[in-house]
């Protein structure tokens, strides 16, 4: 069962970061590269996305610490919690870039 749990943590963690880097990519989306220098250039978005994901990895494990006098279930339903706001603040943020992005690439009637 610890295992199970473990393994929906590390696929939260792994969706929010996800979520987050795609936002990165969907705010300035490049679709007609023309030389080499634009495809670094949108190699900056790499490292912000990289810098993103430790901070993801960082908040999780700042309530358990805090929690340290506190039951074992307790210090995993903080991370879990934190985890859980993470995913949800990736998909909220990819969801509405995505949406005003993709209106102003293919406009409607």
């Amino acid at each position: 069962m610890k295992r199970i749990l473990t393994l929906m943590l590390a696929l939260l963690l792994c969706y929010a970061s996800s979520a987050l880097n795609l936002t990165l990519d969907a705010i300035r989306p490049n679709l007609t590269w023309t030389n080499e220098a634009q495809v670094v250039k949108q190699g900056a978005n790499v490292a912000f996305g990289m810098l993103i994901g430790m901070a993801l990895f960082i908040l999780p494990i700042i309530p358990p610490v805090l929690l340290l006098g506190s039951a074992p279930w307790v210090r995993f339903a903080a991370a879990a919690g934190v985890l859980v706001l993470e995913a949800v603040l990736g998909a909220v943020m990819l969801r509405l870039v995505a949406v005003k992005r993709f209106e102003r690439l293919e406009p409607t009637a």
